[in-house]
């Protein structure tokens, strides 16, 4: 999956999740992954996070790898104030690869 750094894709993308959340609704299903970077404030290093739903859950990647997070909590974390998200990508399909 390469990675959506579009300024305008990736406003597009963050404005979904939060009209979902918005909505009460969350749209994905067990198996879709959310993955975003970005940093806090204006400088400093940039970190990626991947969210995986699995058994209704968000799972985090992070400090504290594998906690479990609302819809609405993880769509906070990837909007949320102060931190500047660089890029963001939706996985809903998944393709298999034959060896």
């Amino acid at each position: 999956m390469s990675s959506t750094t579009s300024t305008k894709r990736v406003a597009t993308k963050a404005a979904y999740l939060s009209e979902s959340v918005a909505r009460q609704r969350d749209p994905f299903k067990d198996g879709d992954v959310i993955r975003w970077s970005g940093r806090f404030g204006a400088r400093g290093a940039t970190y990626t996070w991947v969210a995986l739903k699995a058994g209704g859950q968000w799972f985090i990647t992070g400090r504290s790898s594998g906690y479990v997070r609302t819809f609405r909590q993880v769509v906070d974390l990837v909007t949320g104030e102060g931190f500047a998200l660089k890029s963001l990508d939706i996985a809903t399909t998944w393709t298999a690869v034959e060896s």
